[in-house]
């Protein structure tokens, strides 16, 4: 509830409290104050929640990551969104296409479209099949760094490969091709 309402600082304050009395904080709970810090724009506290859980050997699973990843792509962060992505890997938490999307749209955001195209084709490395959502964060990070032809040859490859294209998707590759 109190992520839904951007109140980042009273989830750090009931975390802390709860560490303070008896009972440890969980995964749940931490994952709870991440989220609340993506939503609060406050992607750096977000990671120190996670270095905080493995020093609490409070062990991160996906969806924790996962909201890390989220805060550092709110925080247009993709740089810190690919070092917890690295993370998952090196501590054997399982990948998902939410963990893939996610850190794509991190580079995005953050104008770092190689970075995006890197991650994006690290996805069948990993087995993962990527879906229009992955898709459509890949020809936004294209749209928003004006790289109209890079977004094309994404479409062309999603047909290809038969996921289906849908209204948002063709609208982030026409906006794409009008900000050439």
């Amino acid at each position: 509830a109190c992520a839904q309402g951007h109140q980042w600082q009273r989830v750090s304050d009931l975390l802390l409290g709860t560490m303070q009395r008896t009972s440890r904080p969980n995964v749940i709970s931490y994952t709870a104050a991440m989220t609340a810090f993506e939503k609060g724009g406050r992607w750096l506290s977000a990671l120190r929640m996670m270095a905080m859980m493995r020093q609490q050997r409070v062990e991160p699973n996906a969806i924790s990551h996962n909201a890390a990843i989220n805060a550092c792509e709110r925080g247009l962060q993709g740089g810190a969104a690919l070092q917890i992505l690295s993370d998952m890997h090196r501590h054997r938490v399982r990948t998902n296409i939410i963990s893939y999307s996610t850190a794509i749209g991190a580079c995005g955001s953050s104008a770092a479209w190689r970075l995006a195209f890197d991650t994006f084709s690290n996805l069948r490395q990993v087995s993962i099949q990527p879906n229009v959502i992955t898709y459509s964060t890949l020809i936004t990070a294209c749209e928003k760094t004006v790289q109209w032809a890079l977004a094309v040859g994404v479409l062309l490859d999603m047909q290809r490969r038969t996921a289906h294209a849908n209204l948002i998707l063709h609208n982030a590759l026409i906006s794409s091709c009008g900000s050439s």
